[in-house]
């Protein structure tokens, strides 16, 4: 009986776990980035401007604010793709091309962990 309450107990810290301090620091970097890119994001075919793009997805963290136990689970669960449609979220960057958004947070995250 007390290894089933253990286990519970565990079960239940892992579910319902918050990042820590240092990854909400990144996933705050992230939005900051978002923002000030000034970048068109593209969200199930439509474009929004950088700050729709960071309410979006703010929204969207403080829903599953329990599931993101890390920076890249914010990327890989909630910035990559719809959760609705499945769709991959795109940027359009300042020369024109679009490249997935997914990818431009992975760069800006290497670029703050220098």
């Amino acid at each position: 009986m007390k290894h089933f309450i253990s286990l519970f107990i565990l079960s239940f810290s892992i579910l319902y776990s918050q990042p820590s301090v240092q990854e909400k620091q990144k996933i705050d970097y992230l939005l900051k980035s978002i923002s000030e890119s000034n970048l068109i994001f593209i969200r199930n075919g439509i474009e929004y401007d950088s700050q729709k793009a960071r309410s979006h997805l703010e929204s969207k963290y403080n829903y599953y604010e329990s599931k993101i136990n890390s920076v890249e689970d914010f990327i890989e669960i909630l910035a990559t793709k719809s959760s609705i449609t499945g769709i991959y979220y795109k940027i359009k960057t300042k020369d024109n091309q679009t490249i997935l958004a997914k990818d431009w947070l992975e760069k800006k995250l290497k670029l703050y962990e220098k």
